[in-house]
């Protein structure tokens, strides 16, 4: 253990990490709602609610004291107060490092390395849990490498047991423990074997004082109790009244969801393609430089016998991926994707801390070539700091990131007065819900959700109903009201719109109504679509959910395509040509919707069709089939079929039988259409090997005149 100098010379190493990345990410934080959860958790802090199961408690109490700090917006002081739990996990990284044996410098690397990493960025400046998860973790394995140090030096000087100062860290660890199991416990949980392994030499010192640690720990789970007594208050946001112990048991187990992670779909290319998926974001979260220093430490420190550093680190690494992977084994999708890479906080802060046992070990030798290793080790240490800072810096600026705030003001402006507003899913429910509470937009709209963990006025209960329920629920609506608009109404409007009314489309909204008439969207708001689009279609940023700004761009690029077919944006950028393609198809436009869809780069056909398919293709062929069998939608067996027709990709789009891929062959194939020769080359090129499309096509070519 550190002596009282090191120790002043660490907080000082320690408050420098501090200011330079809480300067970061102050400087980079985005000023307004953004994708994914931002919307659905900016809401809770500003209401002093409760988040959608498991509620994360202890981050919605936190971020509520940022959201109402003077002078800042709300999204603003709760997106700080996410920096600011980043800066904190990368201190208490620089401890672990430290007390793992790195020399400062070192262990100032693995921290600004972490801190700088790409997703680990992204979650520090948007309103997410997972940096105040990162903290907790780190502080638990700093606190018990502490307490182990301090044992094995009192075993040496003769001393058997724990002193009070170890005392003093086995309380705090297991207080810490509580506190992250009060924020996100399925990360904590998944991530707990390396501190057995930390603490497994000990273990009689930890159970003789195990009544007391469990006290400890139990004080940490008190926040809990918040989801109980803000649900009696009629917190604004919750899936509903947590009224006894089997409701607070349903939330915090996170019930809702087990269906969905627990999908037994996956195949055996599913498992090559997460293996490649997670061997391919080690080398990109902090570049290969840190990349090859981590896989030195992995040699070095099994090289030199330190088994237990090694496996606690190895542990960690495959904490929240692998054993994640195992528990949940379903498809590889871009939205599962993207959900699985936003809690790899512990697996990345496990990469940096191998990084830094591969630099420490240049620096145990004596020389190497004319310089000192400690020198080398200082050099080294800065230039992987550097190569971080410089693979990532332009990437991460999230201060012009409008997106999901542009979207939510551009469907509000959209509706006529006093509509009532039906929204599915938190893509849409999340900035929506932002713009109408916070901001207090549009308060003559009445918004709806479907069953969402947000807004008292939903169609249905999760906890206490079931999925009739919210049928009847839509059905009632619908009854009541002469017209219900509705954002991707999906397969609640299947399985009871359907029968009441066809929706009409303007692009962002679906008009559901008994009464005749289409959606119409008035002429400033296309207006302000084109301005949105101009500026979001080629963003200065990476955005982590790239999958939900996709799903948002085609919304808004299907609305200039439904209204404005020769909008000069629907050829200039991809996206749009995609979404004015399938309009196009829509409308039995086969030559038009081929000379779009055929030419699109394989990046934007491979990888921005889903959502856009859902919307525009899937969609339109099950309502038609609907129309058509109404009784369809009452019989789950032939329902399912119907799907599986409709959307040929709906399990696997991301393979050979891509929904747009054989939408574009079906299309070439229509009597009549001429096929130009450079696009049918293109075609198969690209899909003749697909079992499916690659003879059809090859048919095709040798078919059209050359």
């Amino acid at each position: 253990m550190a002596g009282p100098r090191n120790r002043a010379a660490d907080a000082g190493w320690m408050a420098a990490i501090v200011l330079a990345l809480g300067a970061v990410y102050a400087v980079t934080a985005a000023r307004t709602v953004t994708l994914e959860d931002s919307g659905v958790l900016l809401v809770t802090a500003w209401s002093a609610g409760v988040a959608h199961p498991p509620g994360y408690p202890l981050w919605v109490m936190l971020a509520s004291a940022f959201a109402r700090l003077p002078g800042l917006d709300v999204a603003l002081g709760v997106h700080l107060f996410c920096g600011a739990a980043g800066a904190a996990a990368c201190c208490a990284l620089f401890a672990c490092a430290r007390r793992m044996g790195a020399m400062p410098a070192v262990a100032a690397m693995a921290a600004l390395a972490y801190g700088l990493s790409d997703t680990f960025w992204v979650h520090a400046t948007g309103a997410e849990v997972y940096t105040l998860a990162a903290f907790l973790w780190l502080a638990v394995l700093a606190l018990l490498l502490g307490v182990n140090l301090g044992l094995e030096a009192r075993r040496r000087a003769g001393q058997p047991g724990a002193g009070p100062a170890e005392l003093r860290g086995l309380r705090f660890a297991a207080l810490a423990y509580g506190l992250a199991l009060s924020n996100h416990w399925p990360i904590t949980i998944l991530a707990s074997l390396p501190f057995v392994v930390v603490m497994a030499p000990h273990v009689r010192v930890v159970a003789r004082r195990a009544p007391g640690l469990l006290a400890w720990l139990g004080l940490g789970l008190v926040p809990y109790l918040w989801l109980p007594l803000r649900s009696a208050a009629g917190a604004l946001t919750t899936f509903g009244p947590v009224e006894n112990l089997g409701d607070l048991l349903w939330y915090v187990g996170r019930r809702g969801y087990r269906a969905m992670e627990t999908a037994q779909q996956a195949t055996a290319i599913d498992t090559y393609a997460f293996l490649n998926l997670f061997f391919d974001r080690l080398t990109q979260e902090m570049g290969w430089p840190v990349f090859l220093a981590a896989v030195g430490g992995v040699f070095a420190l099994w090289l030199a016998r330190e088994r237990r550093a090694f496996w606690t680190l190895a542990l960690s690494l495959i904490s929240t991926s692998v054993l994640f992977r195992l528990l949940a084994p379903g498809e590889v999708s871009p939205l599962g994707v993207e959900q699985f890479l936003a809690i790899q906080v512990v697996p990345y802060a496990a990469l940096a801390l191998f990084a830094a046992h591969g630099v420490q070990a240049v620096a145990r030798r004596e020389r190497v070539g004319p310089l000192p290793g400690r020198g080398l080790a200082t050099v080294l240490a800065l230039a992987l700091t550097a190569s971080v800072a410089l693979l990532h810096a332009g990437d991460h600026d999230r201060r012009g990131e409008r997106l999901a705030h542009d979207y939510a003001r551009l469907v509000l402006n959209a509706l006529p007065p006093d509509a009532v507003l039906v929204v599915e899913s938190t893509v849409d429910l999340g900035p929506i819900a932002f713009a109408h509470q916070v901001e207090g937009r549009r308060p003559d709209v009445r918004i709806v959700s479907q069953s969402a963990a947000l807004l008292p006025d939903r169609l249905f209960d999760p906890m206490h109903a079931d999925w009739n329920d919210a049928v009847t629920a839509f059905e009632r609506l619908l009854g009541e009201e002469p017209v219900v608009w509705a954002t991707f109404p999906g397969r609640l409007l299947l399985e009871a719109g359907a029968r009441r009314g066809a929706p009409r489309s303007s692009g962002l909204l679906e008009r559901i109504s008994l009464e005749p008439g289409s959606a119409a969207l008035a002429e400033p708001v296309l207006d302000e679509i084109e301005t949105v689009l101009t500026r979001e279609l080629d963003p200065p940023s990476r955005v982590l959910f790239a999958s939900q700004r996709g799903r948002i761009l085609g919304r808004l690029c299907r609305a200039l395509a439904l209204r404005d077919r020769a909008h000069p944006m629907l050829d200039a950028h991809p996206r749009c040509r995609l979404a004015s393609g399938l309009v196009a198809s829509h409308r039995g436009e086969h030559a038009e919707a081929l000379r779009n869809l055929a030419t699109l780069p394989d990046d934007v056909a491979q990888h921005e069709l889903p959502a856009l398919t859902w919307a525009v293709l899937f969609e339109r062929r099950l309502h038609a089939r609907l129309q058509v069998d109404p009784a369809l939608a009452r019989d789950p067996a032939r329902l399912r079929e119907a799907v599986v027709t409709a959307w040929p990709g709906v399990v696997r789009y991301a393979r050979c039988d891509n929904p747009v891929a054989a939408r574009i062959v079906r299309i070439a194939e229509q009597p009549g259409v001429a096929v130009e020769a450079l696009a049918l080359d293109r075609l198969v090129a690209r899909f003749d090997g697909c079992p499916a499309l690659g003879p059809r096509l090859r048919a095709l070519a040798a078919q059209s005149p050359r």
